[in-house]
């Protein structure tokens, strides 16, 4: 269910391997990946902070490879925990986890 597809692109060099978008930058600013990488929805901002890819980011924010995968993972990971709550939208309100392991 990724929402991106981050290729496992290194280009390597005489002693040393740098990891880079699939345009060949190692880094590129957040208003940019997702036309980038192709995707159809943009990760919003504040999943990159709570990824802990960057403390503030911003559309400007110059982001790794490794960094866009790290919110690409949290963004997947916190919609598959809401099709769990929502139980696929079939309680829209959520609340399916509400108590789960409480006992």
């Amino acid at each position: 269910m990724a929402l991106l597809t981050i290729p496992g692109s290194t280009r390597h060099t005489s002693s040393q391997s740098t990891s880079v978008h699939p345009n060949g930058q190692a880094k590129i600013a957040i208003r940019d990946v997702q036309r980038v990488y192709g995707a159809a929805l943009e990760i919003p901002l504040d999943v990159y902070r709570r990824s802990g890819a960057l403390a503030r980011p911003r559309p400007s924010s110059m982001v790794t490879p490794k960094q866009v995968k790290m919110a690409s993972d949290r963004w997947d990971a916190e919609s598959v925990l809401e099709d769990i709550d929502t139980q696929w939208g079939t309680i829209p309100e959520g609340g399916a986890l509400e108590g789960y392991g409480s006992d």
